[in-house]
């Protein structure tokens, strides 16, 4: 080796240290890494690199590095040197050589350096230490003697398979690809090569290698040469051939299967093994020795010697998969011949034979499809999760203890067929020439078939005998320790642990990991028989089903993500499980997980784990799952029953719930006793506990109420504190003795049984006697109280009620009283009446303002109510033109009047328009005027007259008319009458006279008729009628002469007038009267001016006259008319009324009225618009009947501003009037006489609540047997006695309540319980529970809960969803949830579980922890959307929560404490402990994190040991402080918590959003959990502001949520805002009022104070102390009304704020508007005395702190109620010993049973019936008059001895009679009699039963036992109902019997010495009777007692 001294470069290079042509061939890289580095400071340019060899196998190889920076390195790489093929194909022997590098920088030499190299000849393999895949490249496919050994093989695969083709996998048959391996095998073997021995070390050091053609020629070859020559010929076919190595030897291997290794070198025997296991057989091994001379072997041998190098694993060392190496180009060496010229390449080929025989058929199970998730249904899932996956669980990591036997044999599968079949075996210790055998370094044996024992253990097995691998001692020990623990497993839990393990999984916690570890992997059920002591054990399968490990799958799934489908079930086979199956399916999972394996092995053992119990419970129960509705619910998703109205109202509670039927031992607000309700009508609901909201509270009240109804009730909490606090609550109550606590798994059996014995001597006590009188008299108060309430409150149809009435009337009460409405107007109006009244109002009073008053306005006249812009100039136009027709109409007026002398100088409207129609008549004059008529005085009379004589002339002139078109005029004065006379006469006569008068008279007529006329004979009679009717005409006529004519003048004529001008005349002159008439209203001034027309018109002529007076007339008559237009267009425009504008001018003239006003509209035209609008408002407004308001406002009453007060006063008057009026009641309100109704129904509701408690206790108490020594001690009863007794030995708690279910749900309804101990206690063939309640359970798995769940009815979950779930921050998460994309996983818990199904649900809403409403105002507006009702205190205007900013940083990145906030929260803590008062109050800390929880601990026991005195100060509190963190918090709570948030910024200021828990999802119910669990302050201490945390960059809830906190903590209550719907909570009523009158007394008041639903309605603040309250004010209004329950209002409120320090006024609404001065006063001195009351308190305080520091050594005295110990002892005494020894209980019972005839209803004496005997003869008893008699004697016994049979009545009444015995004739006479007589009778067995009038046999309770022995019945004298009843009275104390016990205790009881055969024939009657009434219940053979519904 050569180095160049100056080192300028220095190189660095990676080679190999021996090469071959293999590697050449195979690009194998002689050197890996070179790398140059430049020693110098300058950089170093144009570098040559060269590398040579010597010999030259190697081309010489050169780069040139441009430049190497100074002081750095470049890196070149692998360096490809070109060997020499040639050189090296014709090496036969390995020589060594020589590698040069150099580095030259021009001519100079920078870097050289020499290094050996090995150059292996041709066929030499370098060994397993360099490149061990190099193997594959001396396998030789391709070599002509490879192709002839094929040739060779195919005879043989022909032979066998009838087919000699090599077709490689095609077949997809390893059975096929095997044939063809064993041909190749055979043809090899054929030719015998000698087998020569290997090189020492070969695998690691290399040998040369036979190639295939020198083993043929030779026939000779190693082990290595053969298993490459094997390999080559397997190649060539196609086939995946493996090389394996272990020391000092090599032999062959194939797939089965087309498949290869994931690498080309596998150095893990188990990849083998798993693959040549029974059932999966992947893979083949082949010896390859066996081929040599000397051997016959077949295959089959091959590969058993193949597979026993593989036994032992300390010799493997690995194997090469050919088929892989190719895969990565591991080519094989070409062929390398001989030619002259040296060594040349050839390819040649040849067709191989092959012969040999067929090996047998391999059995090989189906591959398991692959899948991403396995379905699992919801049990599974629960099942899964209850599950114990850590290393502790044998199930997962199986140790070798005293719980385990391991098994011998191999023959897993025959064994659990065996068993599965119900064969026995017999368990025998290993034998003994096996006990100096070494122990594998595995942990358990898999036993090898060629294993010298294996023919004894098989041959046991067939005798059905069962090696263990222990020898006899062990054995024993461990068979004994098995059986006696799953013998106290099931009796203790219900649950067998036995298993046989068939099959162990190793496995590896991870790739790194080098213990393994063993999983059991199926699970047969099995229990060891022991037939005596001395006999050993036997072995057999219980009658449960093979299961597989779960445990093991889930860990699969969750760790590997391994999904193992089909094997829950298992799958079977036609004997049993299908156990090759399974293991099959294991493997192919675990195929590719190194070192994995299946151990296949037997043990018998114990499996468990910590929840085992209930996991076995959910598995072993699907069907009574599935049949509870919640659980079935939960199991398909969703709601699988209907439960309508679950909750009832709660403002109805109080109608719906008498006192009496709804049992309330404990106070309750309305949202609780909601609760109660529902869960007492057998409803299943959710109902959500926020903090402090009285969750127990309602618990207790909920168990009381359903064991008061004579239910079972089973509580579950998952936390022993949870459940202890409704168990003391129980206690407290008087319930205790019925409360049996079993929530551990390790409850003791001695305080179960003496919790049973203080029950059975609880006294039974009766009902109260008063319970029922208070609950009536509760009721009635109750009813008077809401009575109140709701007709104050009630809203009536106007939209109000009176309450609100009365506060809108205190409001508008200064307004005018101007208005008044009527009260039953109001009063029937509705809500949108009154609003529509109120707009109009409001509007009228707007308008009328814009108008300027409706009182005097200039257009008060105008009724227009439509205005534009053309009407202005419309009105402009017609107000002129009208102004001018006015004075037009006068000065016609003035000339017209001259005329007509009218006397008004100023005439009105109406004047002139009857001057109009006096002119018009005039003008309207005939031609032809009678003055006379005209001037008459009477004109009726004389009208009259002249009406007459126009009637008469005209009448006369058309007959005369008529009968001259016919005759001469001579006829006018024909005798017509006598003619007619005549002509009537004839009529009469006969033929002839007639004839001859007739035509007589006839022809006279005829004789005057003109010329032509025809006058028939039969015309003669009418026209006679026409002559007369003339002559009567002209007659009447003329006498109306001497009237007439002087009325007419000459118009008369001599009569013959123009009768139409006549007319005319006469009416004109009508007319013309009347017109006058109605223009001067008087006759004679009427009368007068128609005299004067008269001489005007006589005078004159009728022509002179109209032409000397027309104009004037004409003129006035026009300018009327023209007037009268001009006025109606006025008026329409302006829709004047000008009537009423009349009505108003007074004395003033009408024309200048009348100019007056259309002056002043012309004036005001401007406001005429705003006029129209007024008008609009006052239509509407007069159309609604507003017009009392309408009226007020025109009048000039109200102003503008008034007009809207006034209207809402008469309003909200007439409504107070209306309704005071329907309520009388209300009307006589007094509130002291109110407030003493209140005090009276406190008092009765507190007397009532222990009444109750004592009621319920009664009720539970009658239901506990009076067990004496009477009680048969196979009764229930008698097993309990006995165990009490005895202390409960030998028996297990499980067994007891199996025996006794009956009897313990009477003495204990009520179990409280956690999950566990309801799996491991109560069997599920117990009576399921009426009702199962679950606290806490958002903190409780659904997983946990089903159990529980299912032995119930109907399940009310408790619990909070916005505070912790079940699982921890602090605890790892696991598990893969990829199931869910198959069946939705679990949510949080079975709290959220039944919210997801959608179950109806319920809320406490009264929050009453929180001494200050600030503690849990956050939480309430952020976490429960102010739905929380709390109260605020008299310190609620600061905040009781305390904001402590810290100087101090989060170490972050070290330690991750805060230590500043740790130092200031153990300051504030030693501050306090060292104040007096401070400590008073207890206190807790609670931290973000566990790691500052611990710092603080440090810190606060490091202040301890400074000041020993703050320890003892902290021991005298009546709480310990607690430190914990938001992970364990829950359910705890303080007077005072300090809260340390810890993170923030850290030391360089800088703030990470990392909160731990608050940034998982759900994190902000942590926050909301730390934030409420302080009663009176909560101190913050954070180095964190809200300001440095920017939500933005996150989304976390919990973040967002702890900004907001801490925005809180600095700012208060200002931080929260106002919330959606506050507004409604802060409704004004009365107290608005108040306030305004207090402040201007000089109060200072504050409304609505609170946070809340809740707010006090009016608060008066101390002026000493301002941020305190001295007084509330309460009142009656809406606040009043949202107290739901009587008790809400009256009694809780009050007690809730009294707690929290108020003073409380009250004042009522109607007595403030009765007298408010009054109330003001009193409210007034109520100041005053709260103001005393406050003062004197203060002194007493000071007092009392200057007492507490002078004796600060003495204990305080702990007062608050808080302070009180939850603990419970269940024995009863500090030790937990009995209170009473058990001997006493015996004593107790005695006396009991000594009462239990007189406290017993049902026993009564039996009485015979007393008839005296008859005096008659016996033959009398058939005689009908004795019918009677023996009616009565009959009727008689059945009302004294009924129910009674009739062979006892019979002799009855035949004994009076003289007869000793019946007969026919006896039972025929009385069948007769008894068919006549109304008599209930029974029948049974052919037995008739007679019944008394007042007894009916379905619900008759009685027997009667016969005090005498003469006097009692024989068996069949029993009727079945008296049997049944007594049946029931027994297994009332006996609680359940067998058939027998019962028959016998039965007969006792009837006074029976013994039993026979009658007697036990109707016992068993009775007792069916029994059954079929409901009274008992039969199962398994035993009766056990039902109480009577």
């Amino acid at each position: 080796m050569e180095n160049v001294v100056e080192k300028k470069l220095t190189c660095e290079w990676l080679r190999l240290d021996a090469v071959n042509y293999a590697m050449q061939q195979n690009f194998v890289p002689v050197v890996h890494k070179l790398a140059l580095r430049n020693e110098t400071e300058s950089d170093l340019t144009s570098i040559t690199v060269r590398i040579i060899s010597e010999p030259e196998f190697a081309s010489e190889w050169t780069k040139t590095v441009d430049v190497i920076p100074a002081g750095q390195t470049v890196e070149i790489g692998a360096v490809p040197i070109g060997l020499s093929g040639s050189f090296l194909a014709g090496l036969t022997e390995r020589l060594t050589g020589t590698l040069t590098l150099e580095a030259t920088q021009g001519e100079e030499l920078l870097f050289r350096e020499s290094s050996p190299l090995t150059v292996l000849a041709y066929d030499q393999w370098a060994g397993l230490a360099v490149m061990p895949e190099m193997a594959a490249a001396f396998i030789m496919p391709n070599h002509p003697a490879v192709a002839k050994l094929i040739g060779e093989a195919a005879p043989y695969l022909e032979k066998w398979t009838g087919s000699p083709s090599f077709d490689a996998y095609q077949s997809r048959n390893p059975n096929r690809i095997r044939h063809q391996a064993a041909a190749i095998y055979a043809a090899i073997q054929a030719h015998q090569p000698t087998y020569c021995v290997a090189p020492a070390s070969f695998e690691e050091l290399g040998q040369r290698v036979r190639l295939p053609d020198a083993i043929l020629s030779h026939r000779m070859g190693n082990c290595l040469d053969l298993t490459l020559l094997y390999a080559a010929c397997l190649e060539a076919v196609g086939l995946h051939p493996l090389v394996v190595f272990t020391e000092g030897h090599a032999f062959a291997g194939i797939w089965l299967i087309q498949e290869t290794f994931s690498e080309s070198v596998q150095d893990d025997s188990s990849l083998l093994t798993k693959r040549l296991a029974s059932g999966v057989h992947e893979i083949s091994l082949v010896e390859a020795t066996m081929l040599c001379s000397g051997s016959r072997s077949s295959y089959q041998e091959a590969e058993a010697e193949a597979v026993a190098h593989l036994a032992a694993p300390d010799q493997f060392f690995g194997f090469v998969d050919v088929k892989r190496a190719r895969a990565s180009a591991i080519r094989p060496l070409p062929i390398r011949i001989q030619t002259a010229g040296g060594f040349e390449i050839v390819e040649e080929s040849q067709a191989p034979r092959v012969t040999g025989e067929a090996p047998a058929e391999l059995t090989v199970h189906e591959r398991p499809a692959e899948v991403a998730a396995i379905a699992v249904t919801k049990q599974k899932q629960w099942e899964r999760k209850l599950l114990d996956l850590t290393l502790r669980n044998t199930l997962l990591s199986f140790r070798y203890t005293k719980s385990a036997l391991p098994l011998l044999g191999t023959r897993l599968g025959e064994l659990e067929d065996a068993l599965a079949e119900g064969q026995e075996f017999q368990l025998l210790p290993k034998p003994s020439d096996w006990e100096q055998s070494i122990r594998s370094a595995e942990l358990f044996r898999s036993m090898s078939k060629d294993h010298p024992l294996t023919a004894l253990i098989n041959e046991e097995f067939g005798h059905r005998r069962l090696r263990a691998e222990a020898n006899e001692r062990e054995l024993a020990d461990k068979a004994i320790h098995l059986y006696r623990s799953a013998k106290l497993s099931l009796e203790e839990n219900g649950a067998n642990t036995l298993y046989l393990a068939l099959g162990l999984l190793k496995w590896y916690e991870s790739p790194a990991s080098e213990l393994p570890r063993y999983a059991p992997i199926v699970l047969v059920p099995v229990e060891l028989v022991r037939k005596s002591s001395r006999a050993g054990f036997i072995l057999r399968a219980r009658d449960e089903e093979p299961q597989i490990n779960i445990t093991l799958l889930e860990m699969l799934r969750q760790d590997f993500g391994s999904h193992i489908g089909g094997l829950d079930p298992l799958p079977r086979d036609e004997k049993g499980i299908d156990l090759g199956g399974i293991f099959t399916t294991i493997r192919h999972v675990i195929m590719n997980m190194p070192r994995w394996d299946i151990v296949e092995t037997a043990i018998l053992g114990l499996f468990s784990f910590s929840r085992f119990v209930m996991w076995n419970d959910i598995r072993s129960r699907s069907d009574d799952l599935a049949r509870n509705k919640v659980v079935a619910s939960l199991m398909a998703g969703r709601m699988e029953w209907e439960q309508p109205d679950t909750f009832p109202e709660a403002g109805q509670l109080d109608a719906l719930f008498a006192p009496d039927r709804l049992l309330l031992p404990i106070s309750a607000d309305s949202s609780q006793i909601t609760a109660v309700s529902a869960a007492g009508s057998d409803k299943s609901f959710v109902l959500h506990g926020p903090p402090g909201t009285g969750k127990s509270q309602t618990i207790t009240n909920m168990i009381a109420s359903a064991l008061a109804s004579g239910k079972t009730v089973l509580f579950v909490a998952e936390k022993m504190a949870a459940l202890s606090v409704v168990q003391s609550r129980l206690e407290s109550i008087g319930l205790g003795p019925f409360c049996l606590e079993l929530h551990s798994n390790k409850s003791t059996k001695k305080a179960v049984l003496e919790q049973l014995r203080r029950t059975l001597e609880t006294a039974r006590t009766a009902s109260p006697e008063d319970w029922r009188r208070q609950a009536d008299r509760l009721a009635a108060s109750r009813q008077e109280l809401n009575g109140y309430v709701d007709s104050l409150h009630k809203p009536y149809g106007f939209g109000a009620s009176l309450y609100e009435a009365i506060t809108r009337y205190g409001k508008v009460k200064e307004a005018p009283a101007a208005i008044a409405l009527d009260a039953g107007t109001v009063g029937g109006m509705t809500k949108d009446a009154y609003i529509a009244w109120t707009d109009l109002v409001r509007n009228l009073a707007v308008a009328g303002e814009a108008a300027g008053h409706p009182h005097g306005n200039a257009w008060s006249d105008a009724e227009a109510s439509v205005y534009n812009p053309v009407m202005r100039t419309q009105v402009e136009e017609r107000l002129a033109t009208y102004l001018s027709a006015l004075a037009g109409l006068q000065e016609a007026y003035r000339m017209v009047n001259a005329l007509l002398a009218y006397p008004a100088e100023q005439p009105a409207s109406a004047d002139l328009e009857r001057i109009d129609a006096a002119v018009r008549q005039l003008l309207e004059a005939p031609p032809a005027i009678a003055p006379g008529l005209l001037r008459a005085g009477d004109l009726d009379a004389a009208g009259s007259q002249v009406s007459a004589a126009i009637r008469h002339g005209r009448a006369r002139d058309e007959a005369k008319a008529l009968l001259l078109k016919r005759l001469a005029s001579d006829a006018l004065a024909y005798d017509a009458a006598l003619a007619l006379q005549e002509w009537k006469k004839a009529e009469l006569q006969w033929f002839l006279p007639k004839l001859l008068k007739q035509n007589r008279i006839h022809k006279s007529l005829r004789s005057m008729a003109l010329p032509g006329a025809a006058l028939q004979k039969g015309e003669t009679e009418q026209l006679l009628q026409q002559i007369i009717r003339y002559q009567t005409e002209a007659g009447a006529l003329k006498q109306l002469e001497a009237s007439a004519a002087p009325l007419l003048g000459a118009m008369w004529n001599h009569g013959e007038a123009d009768w139409a001008a006549v007319e005319a005349a006469h009416s004109w002159t009508l007319a013309l009267n009347d017109k006058l008439l109605q223009l001067y209203k008087d006759l004679p001034a009427a009368r007068t001016a128609r005299e004067r027309l008269a001489d005007l018109s006589a005078a004159a002529g009728a022509g002179a006259f109209s032409e000397s007076n027309g104009a004037s007339l004409a003129a006035y008559s026009k300018a009327f008319q023209a007037f009268v237009r001009e006025e109606e267009q006025l008026s329409q425009l302006l829709k004047l009324n000008l009537e009423a504008m009349d009505g108003n001018r007074g004395e003033e003239p009408w024309f200048d009225y009348r100019a007056r006003k259309a002056k002043g509209w012309q004036d005001h035209i401007g406001s005429l618009r705003e006029w129209c609008s007024w008008r609009q408002v006052r239509e509407r407004a007069l159309a609604a009947g507003l017009a009392p308001v309408v009226s007020a406002y025109e009048n000039g009453s109200l102003k503008h501003d008034e007009v809207l007060p006034s209207f809402e006063r008469a309003w909200w008057k007439a409504a107070i009037t209306f309704i005071l009026e329907t309520d009388p009641q209300l009307a006589s309100f007094s509130g002291r006489l109110f407030e003493e109704k209140i005090k009276a129904f406190q008092e009765t509701m507190e007397k009532f609540e222990q009444l109750t408690r004592e009621e319920i206790a009664a009720r539970l108490a009658a239901n506990i047997p009076p067990i004496g020594t009477q009680a048969a001690s196979s009764s229930e009863a008698g097993i309990l006695l006995r165990a009490i007794r005895s202390g409960g030995r030998g028996l297990s708690l499980r067994k007891l309540f199996e025996q006794i279910p009956n009897l313990l749900n009477r003495l204990c309804p009520c179990v409280l319980m956690s999950p566990m101990s309801v799996a491991q206690y109560l069997d599920p063939k117990y009576a399921p529970f009426d009702l199962v309640v679950f606290d806490e359970a958002s903190q409780l798995p659904t997983s946990e809960a089903v159990g529980a769940m299912a032995r119930g009815r109907n399940v009310i979950v408790v619990g909070d969803p916005k505070q912790l779930p079940p699982t921890s921050f602090f605890s790892s998460a696991g598990g893969d949830e990829s199931d869910d994309a198959v069946v939705p996983e679990d949510l949080e818990s079975i709290l959220d579980d039944c919210l997801a199904l959608g179950m109806p649900q319920e809320h406490l809403l009264w929050h009453y922890r929180s001494r200050h409403e600030s503690l849990i105002a956050f939480s309430n507006r952020h976490f429960y959307e102010n739905k929380l009702l709390t109260f605020p205190s008299p310190s609620e205007r600061q905040s009781s929560v305390k904001w402590h900013p810290v100087g101090g940083y989060y170490d972050r990145g070290k330690t991750k404490q805060n230590r500043a906030e740790a130092e200031a929260v153990v300051q504030e803590i030693a501050r306090r402990l060292r104040d007096p008062e401070l400590s008073r109050r207890s206190m807790g800390v609670v931290t973000f994190n566990s790691i500052q929880q611990t710092l603080i601990e440090d810190l606060l026991d490091d202040a301890y040991r400074r000041e020993p005195e703050l320890e003892q100060a902290a021991s005298r509190l009546y709480e310990p402080i607690f430190v914990k963190n938001l992970e364990n918090v829950q359910g705890d709570e303080r007077d005072v918590i300090l809260f340390s948030i810890g993170y923030g910024p850290d030391a360089s200021g800088k703030v990470v959003l990392n909160f731990g828990p608050l940034n998982r999802d759900g994190g902000w119910r942590r926050l909301n959990v730390a934030v409420s669990r302080a009663r009176h302050e909560m101190h913050v201490f954070s180095t964190l502001r809200a300001d440095q945390l920017d939500v933005s960059r996150t989304r976390a809830e919990g973040v967002g949520a702890l900004r907001s906190f801490l925005e809180y903590a600095e700012k208060g209550t200002a931080a929260l805002g106002i919330g959606t719907g506050e507004a409604d909570v802060r409704r004004e009523g009365i107290e608005t009022q108040i306030a305004e009158a207090l402040e201007k007394e000089g109060y200072k008041v504050d409304l609505h104070v609170g946070t809340s639903g809740y707010r006090m309605d009016l608060a008066i603040v101390d002026p000493d102390r301002p941020d305190t309250y001295l007084l509330a004010v309460l009142c009656d209004g809406s606040g009043y009304k949202t107290g739901k329950t009587a008790r809400d209002r009256e009694v809780l409120r009050g007690q809730v704020l009294r707690q929290l320090g108020w003073t409380l006024h009250r004042v009522w609404s109607l007595d403030w508007l009765d007298n408010p001065e009054k109330e003001l006063q009193r409210i007034m001195a109520a100041v005053k005395s709260a103001k005393e009351r406050k003062a004197e308190a203060e002194d007493i305080r000071a007092g009392e702190r200057e007492s507490t520091c002078e004796g600060s050594s003495e204990e305080p005295v702990q007062e608050s109620s808080m302070g009180a110990n939850n603990g419970f002892n269940p024995a009863g005494s500090p030790d937990g010993e009995p209170n009473t020894p058990p001997a006493s209980l015996e004593t107790a019972a005695v006396q009991q049973a000594d009462s239990m005839t007189a406290n017993n209803r049902r026993r009564q004496p039996y009485r015979t019936a007393s008839l005296e005997a008859v005096p008659f003869a016996s033959e009398e008893f058939y005689s009908v008059n004795r019918e009677p008699l023996v009616k009565e004697q009959i009727a008689r016994v059945i009302l004294e001895e009924g129910p009674i049979s009739r062979p006892l009545l019979t002799r009855r009444v035949i004994q009076v009679w003289g007869m000793t015995r019946s007969g026919a004739r006896i039972e025929r006479h009385l069948s007769s009699l008894l068919a006549s007589m109304k008599i209930t009778s029974t029948e049974w067995d052919g037995i008739e039963f007679y019944w008394p009038e007042d007894a009916k046999p379905e619900g008759y309770a009685f027997y009667r036992v016969s005090e005498k022995e003469s006097e009692r019945r024989s068996a069949e004298e029993l009727p079945p109902e008296e049997i049944a009843n007594a049946v029931h009275d027994v297994l009332f104390v006996q609680g359940s019997l067998s058939a027998e016990d019962l028959v016998r205790e039965t007969v006792k009881l009837l006074g029976y010495s013994r039993t026979g055969a009658a007697l036990d024939k109707m016992l068993r009657s009775g007792i069916q009777e029994a059954l079929r009434r409901g009274l008992a219940s039969e199962e398994d053979g035993r009766v056990s007692y039902r109480a009577q519904q």
